[in-house]
């Protein structure tokens, strides 16, 4: 039963998310100085945060406010 419930826990959006959003954070501050770095990156942010949550118009705020 052990063997069979870890996949699970490792797969569950709950320990996703905030390795994605730190990816996210480090590729930003990276590259922060690049323009189409930053398109590229707005756009990832946007598909991993509406990836997790159903709220667009929020999702759409922060994009602009990025750009």
């Amino acid at each position: 039963i052990k063997t069979s419930t870890l996949p699970v826990h490792l797969l569950s959006p709950s320990t996703r998310s905030p390795r994605s959003l730190s990816l996210a954070s480090i590729l930003v501050v990276a590259s922060l100085n690049t323009f189409w770095s930053n398109q590229f990156l707005v756009l990832l942010f946007t598909i991993v945060v509406s990836s997790y949550s159903n709220s667009y118009e929020l999702v759409t705020v922060i994009a602009v406010v990025i750009c």
